[in-house]
């Protein structure tokens, strides 16, 4: 079955961050907290992730990527993205 583009949600930055740029640290534990990562999803803003140490498995653009070095890894605005798992992620 097919989806129709318009069925991934787009999440926007936090408007308290709308003038600048967010950093923040990452763990396995608060990364799987937010349950929205773990399904696809768009953001309407660049993303740039750090990963220090861990493994990601992650999808990007309906892609799987395994991720087990430190990497910057970039999101463009509009690509559809989901983490299938973390295991000892710092970010």
């Amino acid at each position: 079955m097919k989806r129709n583009k318009n069925d991934i949600p787009v999440r926007t930055l936090p408007k308290e961050y709308r003038n600048g740029i967010a950093v923040a640290k990452v763990s396995a534990d608060s990364f799987l907290a937010d349950d929205e990562t773990m399904h696809a999803h768009r953001h309407d803003y660049h993303f740039f992730v750090l990963q220090k140490k861990g493994i990601t498995h992650t999808e990007i653009d309906f892609e799987q990527y395994l991720i087990t070095q430190p990497t910057i890894l970039y999101q463009s605005p509009n690509q559809v993205h989901r983490a299938l798992k973390v295991e000892h992620v710092e970010m």
